[in-house]
């Protein structure tokens, strides 16, 4: 079997083969999405709908633990719900910084004192949601051609925007376990995740 390379464009993906001084091409369509016609969502978006959606699952999720619990600490040592939540909201708005190119600055800082004041379930499950919504923001300041620049990270890795772009809900969805744990240990054994 010889090369292969692959094009991609808004509407297909040309494969190209090589072999010896042979050279095929084969064309295919991308999928729609079956509304006019349009092609798939751009990984951009994707990365978008998977923040927004991982931030609503965490969400619901702590919402099955008791209120009395949101600050219990499970043998005195490990993080609390409330924790967690607030280490989310803090870390997505850091994200962002990084994702826009800006280190954290003045509108960071006042975000995370909002979080640090923040003692409900209800106002720690808003700033999730908030920074959740920034960190889609700042996504929304790139295109597609943006893909391959280095975004370095708030503790300093470097990754290309194309991975980047899904560290937050990479680390939403670690947290989320998290507070899946916390709720089995409360005594509450029903997978809550899977439901709508």
């Amino acid at each position: 079997m010889g090369k292969k390379h692959q094009v991609l464009t808004k509407t297909n993906v040309i494969c190209i083969f090589y072999k010896g001084n042979e050279i095929s091409q084969r064309k295919f369509r991308l999928p729609t999405d079956n509304k006019g016609g349009k092609t798939m969502k751009s990984i951009l978006e994707v990365a978008k709908q998977l923040i927004r959606n991982q931030a609503e699952t965490l969400i619901k999720d702590s919402g099955y633990i008791p209120a009395e619990k949101l600050f219990w600490c499970a043998l005195g040592c490990a993080k609390t719900a409330a924790d967690i939540l607030k280490e989310i909201a803090c870390s997505n708005i850091q994200m962002a910084a990084s994702i826009r190119g800006e280190t954290p600055g003045k509108f960071e800082e006042e975000f995370v004192d909002r979080v640090g004041k923040a003692s409900t379930l209800t106002e720690l499950g808003q700033l999730v949601k908030d920074s959740a919504d920034i960190v889609c923001r700042a996504i929304d300041n790139h295109s597609e051609a943006d893909l391959e620049k280095q975004i370095t990270m708030p503790w300093g890795a470097v990754f290309p925007l194309y991975e980047a772009i899904f560290l937050p809900a990479n680390h939403m969805t670690y947290h989320d376990g998290q507070i899946n744990y916390i709720q089995l240990l409360l005594g509450d054994s029903k997978f809550h995740w899977a439901e709508s």
